[in-house]
């Protein structure tokens, strides 16, 4: 009776604490992405196309090099975290030490590259724009914007989700107030203009991140009573984690805007990378308000029963599905206005854009599924359906030239569906909940529930 008591209030906490991440991840998300995708449009006005191209090439680089030198950090803290946060040595052991480490291997990585680059004059299409000191600023970044992506984690499992809101709404108007600011005085941009103020922010944000975080840090028992050894599952869990998002990676707009500028030119790429951000604030909104929720949730939820999870992922998703239905409403009766606002531009590909949209706009489907499966550490489901699914893209775009353009995106496009609907099979059949999840009486049928090793 008292188990059953304690069970409930845990529950009725969490759910507490759920609301209380996605009003401030909605309140935070919506505002960053309504901001910075009106600064790409301005931008997409102001600059010629060629140079949006370019720069948009060159932020899709930056951001996919973060991914790519991520390595599944990121990502892995969820499963562990509420394990991790019992007491300072296991936060310091299995969380601190790996991030202090991976930051030391990634300005290495950084380091190294640069000097290659710089010394071999190997950036193709941008070596006459990447200037020394444009690598430099560029590489900073791509550390600093990690770390603070890493801290930003911590606090948003540690339920300072505020906190993080709070900064994010500081960092989007301080970024924007530098830019336009200085276009403003010299009625231009350059890449300096665009890329400096992103640093000062990333480093300002350290500083506030970090000194948020060492307060909660502090605020960690002291005790160190030995726990069991979760440092093979935590590699093993991180390892597949890392497979599975360079599998997303090809399907991503931060991969395939420098592809096609690669093959299709910059003025092209341009149209593509305004398309792409359109794309990614929605795709990023729906990660930010429902699949960090999803990850908090879950990370507090680990060593309950799977129908206790199930209720918690099933009023989740149900959330996010309606959202998404009422994003597609929303675009469907825009068609015709955004077709007569473009009616003069007679080169943007509207075929390919579609799909290209559409493409990225799929990743919405499987946040929460694939928090799930991580959680879970079951991972190792999604991984090898994706390493299929990387193969062939592979192989799509190393025979590109000899495609349409059109016909590229569209074979991506069915392979990304083939994706979802084989993730949607393997989660039925793991835990009995049906793909897609947005009714009520979809409950957990699997009475035979298969649980975490």
């Amino acid at each position: 009776m008292a188990h059953h008591y304690q069970s409930h209030s845990h529950q009725e906490e969490i759910r507490k604490r759920t609301s209380y991440v996605l009003r401030w991840n909605t309140f935070g998300g919506l505002f960053f992405q309504l901001l910075l995708t009106a600064h790409q449009v301005a931008l997409y006005l102001v600059l010629e196309k060629k140079i949006y191209g370019l720069v948009g090439t060159i932020f899709s680089l930056i951001y996919l090099s973060i991914t790519i030198l991520d390595a599944g950090f990121k990502d892995s803290l969820a499963p562990f975290f509420a394990l991790n946060a019992q007491n300072k040595s296991l936060f310091k052991k299995n969380i601190l030490r790996p991030f202090i480490a991976q930051i030391m291997s990634i300005t290495i990585i950084i380091a190294t590259l640069i000097i290659i680059a710089y010394k071999s004059g190997s950036i193709t299409i941008f070596s006459r724009i990447l200037s020394p000191a444009i690598l430099l600023i560029a590489g900073l970044f791509i550390c600093f914007e990690w770390s603070e992506q890493i801290l930003k984690m911590i606090l948003q499992l540690s339920f300072h989700t505020r906190i993080v809101a709070l900064w994010e709404t500081s960092y989007i108007l301080s970024y924007l107030t530098m830019v336009w600011g200085y276009y403003a005085i010299y009625k231009t941009f350059t890449l300096y203009a665009l890329l400096i103020p992103l640093l000062i922010c990333s480093i300002l944000g350290i500083v506030i991140l970090s000194a948020k975080t060492i307060s909660w840090y502090h605020s960690l028992s002291s005790d160190s009573t030995p726990l069991p050894y979760i440092g093979r599952r935590i590699i093993r869990n991180r390892i597949l984690i890392y497979i599975n998002q360079m599998g997303h990676v090809i399907f991503s707009a931060n991969f395939l805007v420098p592809f096609f500028a690669q093959q299709c030119g910059l003025a092209q790429a341009g149209i593509f990378k305004l398309a792409s951000h359109i794309a990614y604030a929605i795709v990023s909104l729906f990660n930010h308000i429902f699949g960090i929720t999803s990850n908090v949730t879950f990370a507090y939820l680990k060593e309950t029963a799977i129908t206790t999870k199930s209720a918690f992922f099933q009023k989740l998703t149900r959330s996010m599905n309606l959202a998404l239905s009422g994003l597609i409403t929303l675009l469907i009766l825009n068609i015709p206005f955004m077709v007569k606002a473009c009616a003069d531009i007679k080169t943007i590909p509207w075929i390919a854009i579609t799909i290209f949209i559409t493409l990225n706009l799929s990743d919405i489907l499987l946040i929460t599924y694939e928090k799930l499966f991580i959680n879970e550490e079951k991972i190792h489901y999604i991984v090898t359906l994706n390493l299929a699914n990387m193969i062939c893209a592979g192989l799509l775009l190393f025979y590109n030239q000899y495609l349409n353009q059109y016909l590229v995106f569209l074979i991506l496009l069915l392979l990304r569906l083939v994706y979802i609907i084989s993730i949607a099979h393997t989660f039925r059949k793991l835990w009995g909940i049906q793909f897609p999840c947005t009714s009520e009486k979809n409950t957990n049928k699997n009475k035979h529930i298969k649980t975490k090793n």
